[in-house]
């Protein structure tokens, strides 16, 4: 019974504050405000708690096909810890929106959506709940109220729809042969009907993911149009959540064909170089030469930059994947895979940190374009920090979140040599283009007059810096870390992944 209330109880929390602030967010928003964060912050609680009984005594729950084990519950902590911020952070940002009941309901079920997703073993009830994100995310997308925030709505809904085509089309192939559409039913396809039934999951949940190079085609544009907590969440969350899905499908199977592998090689290492390139490119010349731009004009955007850089990031997903499935030895193999959700977490928090003091420098300066700002540090001088704090996480510099990526593909002799230079120029071109556009927004002379910080909201200011400190505790973790002589980090990751190859 347990079971069924750890895994109904984010359901019950998260759509009753749905339903309230559809209700009364506009005739009593501090209200429907505080039930919102209020049920978050139980939500939150619940799944730290279940994380923690995971961990301390192994213990797994599951009911009406969800399932909460070690990796499952800390990845939906996750995203309804940035899920909470994203709501506490549309209170100060949103507070102009005239529509903002309609916003904050379809934002906790967009939030919602991704939990579920995370925690479903049933693939029809994963493609369920991701064309339900997909149909939220791509109305809140348009909250701008521009001409390109239909552009790049639509955009995202098309390409969604193709991955919803291939997936319902890998469900129908599996029914066929097994009767059961469980994640763990795929490892009892026959050998050659598993490969292409795995075929067609990995390109249609390597769309929604934002591998190249369908992330070309609808990440820049929805991540810089839609409202910056969306950019956040579609950033830091909605791919992730994709992207775990693939882990989860592929730790249950045995043996993997080379076809298979090659393929998730070839889409993670076209991913890490073109995004971080494209990232480089928009951060210096803009969408002119970037391309894959919805508006009427060229814009140099800073957010299109992080959009960029999140192809590249879930490309070492990818890599971590494709490496955890051609290696013969069980205990290498598995660090693997923890090294993979390591790095989400890593990309989660550290993206959400650029997104959401991004928003806090646009207010700053009235401007999204590159061109158009600049002297962010005289005002917001606490953004130099988060900024740069992130920047180095990403660029996977140790003393930052982001190093145990550099160390596993990178520092480890299994790792082939072509991949570890490609992790190391991919790390290195995002500091860059991370930097460049930190120069560009803080350090020039503004370019029209700044904002004080006292007019940007209160709950704008404190998620960023939140995340940043996050980030430095991990690094520290990673670099001293130890108790017994175990090393924290690594054996948590350790743990984590072993809980996705035993979840069936």
């Amino acid at each position: 019974m347990s079971g069924a209330i750890f895994v109904l109880m984010p359901l019950v929390l998260i759509s009753s504050s749905a339903l309230v602030s559809l209700t009364l967010a506009n005739k009593a928003r501090r209200f429907a405000n505080a039930i919102s964060a209020i049920t978050m912050v139980i939500s939150l609680c619940l799944l730290l708690y279940v994380l923690s009984l995971c961990l301390i005594s192994g213990s797994e729950f599951e009911a009406y096909s969800y399932v909460l084990n070690s990796a499952t519950s800390l990845m939906s902590a996750l995203l309804v810890f940035l899920g909470l911020l994203a709501v506490i952070y549309s209170f100060g940002y949103m507070d102009h929106e005239p529509r903002y009941d309609l916003y904050s309901s379809l934002l906790l079920i967009f939030i919602l959506s991704m939990i579920y997703i995370v925690l479903a073993s049933d693939i029809s009830l994963i493609y369920l709940t991701f064309e339900l994100g997909t149909a939220v995310g791509g109305v809140l997308i348009t909250f701008n109220r521009r001409r390109s925030n239909l552009r790049a709505a639509t955009r995202f809904l098309a390409l969604n729809v193709l991955a919803a085509m291939l997936i319902l089309t890998g469900l129908a192939v599996q029914y066929y042969y097994v009767g059961n559409l469980s994640i763990a039913a795929i490892s009892e396809l026959p050998v050659d009907v598993k490969e292409l039934v795995l075929l067609i999951y990995t390109l249609g949940f390597s769309i929604k993911a934002g591998l190249v190079p369908f992330g070309l085609l609808w990440l820049p544009s929805a991540h810089s149009e839609a409202p910056v907590p969306v950019s956040a969440l579609l950033s830091a969350a909605l791919v992730q959540s994709a992207a775990f899905v693939l882990l989860r499908m592929y730790s249950v199977l045995t043996e993997v064909s080379s076809l298979l592998i090659n393929t998730l090689i070839a889409l993670g290492t076209l991913s890490l170089l073109i995004g971080a390139l494209e990232a480089l490119i928009e951060a210096t010349g803009g969408s002119r030469y970037s391309r894959f731009h919805v508006g009427p004009v060229h814009i140099c955007g800073i957010k299109r930059v992080w959009a960029f850089s999140t192809i590249s990031e879930i490309g070492y997903i990818a890599i971590f994947l494709a490496l955890y499935l051609s290696k013969s030895n069980a205990d290498s193999a598995v660090i693997l895979l923890g090294g993979a959700l390591m790095h989400m977490i890593n990309h989660g928090l550290a993206k959400a940190q650029l997104f959401f003091d991004t928003g806090v420098v646009i207010r700053i300066s009235h401007a999204e374009d590159l061109n158009y700002m600049g002297g962010a540090w005289r005002t917001y001088s606490i953004g130099n920090a988060t900024f740069w704090i992130s920047c180095l996480s990403l660029g996977l510099v140790p003393g930052f979140a982001g190093y145990g990526t550099l160390r596993e593909l990178s520092l480890n002799s299994y790792v082939p040599m072509y991949l570890r230079v490609m992790v190391i120029a991919t790390a290195l071109i995002t500091l860059t283009a991370i930097s460049i556009s930190w120069y560009r927004a803080f350090l020039t002379n503004p370019k029209s007059e700044l904002a004080s910080l006292s007019s940007v909201p209160k709950t704008m200011l404190f998620p960023g810096p939140l995340l940043a400190l996050l980030l430095i505790v991990i690094g520290v973790l990673y670099a001293y870390g130890s108790v017994g002589g175990t090393r924290v980090l690594e054996e948590l990751a350790y743990e984590l992944a072993r809980s996705i190859e035993e979840c069936k």
